[in-house]
């Protein structure tokens, strides 16, 4: 997304890193999340998220989005500026401002679950000290109700057998 919107807009690469971060926080919606990280879509309802699941998917979206911005500005090499960007994708998640988010602040879709992989030891003060804070995380609330057509409380199936037609 990043990168389409450089070559689309080249004035983005001249703008000042705190610019940059202003109009890409701005442009933070369901479409764009889901853009940026498509393979999400079946597993979480963006609106039906908590204020802190919403938040969390904010604050990776914005800082995955300036780290590609930095990359794409340092020229896409490969070595350092590349090894950066992919610290910078796989350190987001565990950053400790994201600690207290659980499972619970989403709405998942489905219960469908990835397989675990065998976790990477990082070192991340570096990049979590790069990392930008969105202000204080929103308090726990209960998640909303389904708002996605693709999710459906089994309870809302037909009694009567209508459902794929067995009996």
């Amino acid at each position: 997304m990043i990168d389409q919107l450089t070559q689309k807009q080249k004035v983005l690469l001249r703008l000042s890193q705190s610019f940059f971060i202003t109009r890409f926080k701005d442009m933070f919606n369901a479409q764009n999340f889901f853009y940026c990280f498509s393979y999400m879509k079946e597993y979480v309802d963006f609106e039906g998220s908590s204020d802190r699941g919403r938040w969390y998917m904010q604050s990776i979206f914005l800082n995955l989005g300036l780290a590609t911005w930095r990359w794409i500005k340092s020229g896409k090499g490969k070595g350092e500026p590349r090894d950066k960007l992919l610290a910078d994708y796989d350190a987001c998640a565990l950053n400790p401002l994201h600690d207290e988010i659980t499972v619970d602040d989403f709405n998942q879709l489905t219960q469908n679950y990835r397989n675990e992989r065998e976790r990477k030891k990082r070192d991340l003060p570096q990049i979590n000290g790069e990392f930008i804070h969105l202000g204080p995380m929103p308090s726990k609330s209960t998640r909303r109700l389904f708002t996605d057509y693709r999710s459906q409380p089994l309870d809302s199936l037909d009694e009567g057998g209508g459902a794929g037609g067995f009996d």
